[in-house]
């Protein structure tokens, strides 16, 4: 069974905005006509250079998943690895969770400082959509 593609073409000047399936070894251009889309000139000629591409999954049948164990693995080990390079978290008394690009802070911290740090620093991360900081300051520590 061969790949098919959904093909979004879209020229704002030309008010082109439509979608075509494109059969895996087609020409996205002969499949739009074939499909019915009405091109200007200089698309079927190949010349107008107005249209960009932009390739990219936007979706995946089968119920593959994206996310695995590694980057959620990941995501953590590089927000520890950026939290103790910060001068003020006690990277030590901070537990940090991953899931689904949301980001979970637990434990301790000296001070307020230290709190909008570890925070600013899990948002920082790539692939990071939210955070939930559930630091408490303990001013205790302080004098320990």
């Amino acid at each position: 069974m061969a790949n098919s593609y959904q093909v979004r073409l879209f020229n704002k000047a030309e008010g082109i905005d439509q979608t075509v399936e494109v059969p895996e070894d087609s020409y996205i251009l002969e499949t739009a006509e074939e499909q019915g889309m009405e091109l200007p000139y200089s698309c079927r000629q190949g010349i107008c250079s107005t249209c960009t591409v932009m390739m990219g999954v936007t979706g995946i049948s089968d119920r593959i998943s994206i996310k695995s164990k590694a980057v959620k693995m990941a995501i953590e080990q590089d927000i520890n690895s950026a939290l103790k390079r910060s001068a003020i978290v006690d990277v030590d008394r901070i537990q940090v969770e991953s899931e689904n690009n949301k980001v979970v802070l637990r434990g301790d911290v000296r001070s307020f400082a230290a709190r909008d740090e570890a925070e600013r620093i899990a948002r920082s991360e790539p692939g990071v959509y939210s955070v939930d900081n559930h630091l408490g300051v303990n001013w205790s520590s302080i004098v320990e």
